[in-house]
């Protein structure tokens, strides 16, 4: 496999040949390494901020950095190394190669058998920090696995017998609109809210091991109210929507760990729901705990959303200043025609 790199004009260049260029199934190592529709070169693309291209035995990456050059190279040659050998790659699979992180990082599998794995840098980085720590803040938008994946690590020490319970729970916040009165009993009550959390482990688990397990107690999905008071020993316990909290509610979750036990706070601070201007828990914890032996803090952005591709676009089009004058309520009405007249006309 020949690699060469140049820069002229200020535009950086590189090339990825395969080793062989007149293997006759040449056609078919080029096209393993694009996947469906060039769904793979897409990824490489966005991660690096590059325009790939074929050409004759291989592929040229362009970029206006030789670094961003010399990144998607590595990548694109790790996959056109392995599709000479028969390898084919699926867009999940390049997005963690092109993230650093490896495909034998495995923290359990899916109940239709998918294997679960960090599929970021910053994923890798959050896993190996809630293995490595006693208490881990995740900070980051919605859609990067920050709930999935503590979700997944927290089985995976059930499974090792590293904790005994798993407890997961959330402050029943509700996200800008006023439900009312819920019908039903307590469970029935707090169910809507524990939702994201029910997800997640029924994603990992069947429903009947789920239930076997909630009955036993060794899983326990509750909100952050019913916390006060307890002590959680050999436990992993998870606040998820953390945003949401205030900072005595913080405390008070904090001060719950007991012996042998590990904690993972998480949120998205751009989705904080609290009314009447109250301060949020979690930007009080970060600012206070990140300095504080034992704890790990580890920070998403938009590059770590793993659900559809749009939502990264979508993030980013929100947190761009919005156009001036783009945005009204209403149209505003035709000169000389009152509401009435229209009403009536």
């Amino acid at each position: 496999m020949g690699v060469v790199g140049s820069e002229m004009s200020m535009k950086a260049t590189g090339e990825v040949l395969v080793s062989s260029p007149a293997a006759p199934d040449l056609s078919a190592i080029l096209q393993r390494v694009c996947g469906a529709l060039g769904r793979n070169l897409t990824v490489i693309e966005n991660v690096f901020n590059v325009r790939l291209r074929m050409i004759q035995g291989g592929f040229q990456i362009e970029s206006s950095t030789a670094e961003g050059v010399e990144r998607a190279r590595d990548v694109v040659r790790k996959l056109l190394h392995e599709s000479e050998r028969g390898r084919s790659y699926s867009i999940e699979e390049v997005r963690q190669i092109a993230g650093g992180v490896g495909l034998d990082d495995n923290l359990g599998t899916t109940v239709t058998g998918k294997f679960i794995q960090p599929k970021t840098l910053n994923q890798k980085k959050y896993v190996e920090s809630i293995r490595g720590h006693d208490l881990t803040v995740a900070v980051g938008p919605a859609g990067t696995g920050k709930t999935y994946l503590a979700v997944a690590t927290a089985l995976e020490f059930l499974r090792d017998g590293r904790a005994k319970r798993v407890i997961l729970t959330r402050p029943v916040v509700e996200a800008g609109e006023r439900l009312g009165f819920l019908p039903g009993g307590y469970q029935e009550k707090i169910n809507p809210y524990l939702r994201p959390l029910f997800d997640a482990i029924y994603d990992q688990l069947t429903p009947e091991k789920v239930i076997g397990l909630i009955d036993k107690q060794i899983i326990e999905i509750a909100p952050l109210a019913y916390m006060r008071g307890r002590t959680f020993n050999e436990a992993f316990v998870i606040l998820d929507e953390a945003q949401n909290t205030t900072p005595p509610q913080m405390l008070m979750f904090l001060t719950r760990m007991g012996a042998n036990s590990r904690m993972v706070i998480n949120g998205d601070i751009t989705q904080i729901d609290l009314q009447g201007g109250s301060h949020s828990g979690l930007v009080d914890a970060v600012s206070r705990l990140r300095r504080v032996t034992g704890v790990a803090i580890q920070y998403f952005d938009k590059s770590d959303v793993v659900r559809h591709a749009l939502v990264t676009r979508i993030l980013s089009a929100y947190h761009a200043p919005s156009p001036v004058g783009a945005v009204r309520s209403a149209p505003p009405a035709r000169a000389g025609k009152s509401r009435a007249g229209r009403r009536h006309g």
